[in-house]
């Protein structure tokens, strides 16, 4: 009798795999589709002259960002099931990947992100390089 609930038990957490498994790959997928639509509004106009426009951007902003930080928390969820699974060997590369970049999206208030788009926009940057060096020869205190 021990063989056969040792075999039910591994059925089971072969379909329990399975299903965390495809769960990661639906969420991993929801993440791509979202930055895709996110990429495909910055692509657009920094500044649109006409007022419906601009409204129908600061809606899609809004949206986003929620969706965003509702992903972040299924995430979470997703992130506790996918430790169990790395325990019995399994691993999800992609999954791993958008959990760490998640946090760095729904940080950062969406005014901030506007703003340095259109400084980037209007050409009003410096380069990483331009800094290094004013930082380099500046003297320590």
């Amino acid at each position: 009798m021990n063989w056969r609930r040792n075999f039910i038990a591994s059925i089971v957490a072969q379909c329990s795999a399975f299903d965390v498994q495809e769960l990661m790959h639906s969420v991993v997928g929801i993440f791509s589709d979202l930055n895709a639509d996110v990429e495909r509004w910055q692509s657009r106009s920094i500044a649109p002259v006409d007022p419906v426009l601009a409204a129908e951007m600061e809606e899609f902003e809004a949206i986003s960002i929620e969706l965003y930080r509702r992903l972040e928390i299924l995430y979470g969820r997703t992130f506790n099931l996918m430790r169990a699974m790395e325990s019995i060997g399994f691993r999800q590369k992609e999954f791993l990947e958008a959990w760490l970049e998640l946090p760095g999206i729904t940080i950062l208030p969406v005014e901030k992100v506007k703003r340095a788009a259109q400084q980037v926009h209007e050409g009003k940057v410096r380069s990483l390089a331009e800094v290094r060096n004013e930082l380099w020869d500046s003297p320590v205190r």
